[in-house]
């Protein structure tokens, strides 16, 4: 699978995004005018393969950045790109992580995202992860036809969500 490392400005660490390589090549081909299939086999990407998923995740990351912007006001950047788990690793494995995983789906094929962020990297805004202090900061004036409008599209949407918890002591 394909690792990016990723500075979080102004924070002090990295967070890893975790990308499917099928998903890779099949965004690829889906980019250059194909239909989406990721080819017959996984092999090492090229420049120019490697600069077309630089480009992807580099907009995934700005939306990103909006996505925390009622929170902290935080940048991420590509620092590094690895193929190899064993050298991607940010916090000792002992440490605690926010792991965030998504399907992603295009064309008939489907593959994995994750998104690793560690703890000591977000602690000096974890207080503002609060969902008093987020939903005080969202503004107010939000007309009745908008709210209805959204309610009825969030009533047709359907998500599987996985919460896995574990106590220090029983991860080794």
């Amino acid at each position: 699978s394909l690792h990016d490392a990723l500075p979080i400005y102004p924070l002090e660490g990295n967070a890893i995004l975790e990308i499917n390589p099928t998903l890779c090549f099949a965004i690829i081909d889906r980019l250059l005018g194909g239909l989406g299939n990721p080819g017959e086999s996984i092999r090492e990407f090229t420049d120019i393969e490697q600069t077309i998923v630089n480009k992807v995740v580099d907009r995934a990351l700005e939306n990103l950045k909006i996505a925390w912007e009622n929170i902290a006001t935080l940048s991420f950047k590509v620092e590094g790109w690895e193929s190899n788990p064993q050298f991607a690793q940010v916090v000792a494995p002992s440490e605690m992580i926010i792991l965030i995983t998504f399907e992603l789906i295009i064309g008939e094929h489907s593959g994995m995202m994750s998104l690793c962020l560690p703890y000591v990297t977000l602690e000096p805004i974890i207080h503002k992860l609060s969902a008093h202090l987020w939903f005080a900061t969202i503004k107010k004036q939000v007309s009745d036809e908008i709210t209805q409008h959204i309610t009825k599209n969030l009533s047709r949407v359907m998500v599987d969500v996985v919460a896995v918890l574990r106590d220090r002591k029983s991860v080794r």
